[in-house]
């Protein structure tokens, strides 16, 4: 699990990048992501480019966050999770 620090009023671009071991031929598809934390629920669709997916987050609270992102390469559906520690 990665591990993102930030302070209360920020809103972040956050970059994921995704590799295949013994592969640069594949494609990203469907790409969802859910921050939880603080008591709230957010959600959206991440922007592809390439092999990367981006998400925009503004944390409402200060707390520990988990942002989820959810994605399809192939047949297989794939998360990943970023713990996003968000102080004053």
């Amino acid at each position: 699990v990665q591990e993102f620090r930030m302070l209360l009023g920020e809103r972040r671009r956050l970059t994921l990048q995704v590799t295949i071991r013994d592969s640069d031929a594949f494609t990203i598809r469907d790409a969802t992501w859910r921050l939880e934390g603080g008591g709230t629920l957010e959600e959206g669709v991440a922007e592809i480019v390439d092999h990367d997916l981006r998400v925009e987050v503004e944390p409402k609270t200060t707390g520990l966050y988990q942002l989820t992102v959810t994605f399809s390469v192939g047949t297989e559906v794939i998360k990943k999770r970023v713990s996003i520690q968000v102080g004053k």
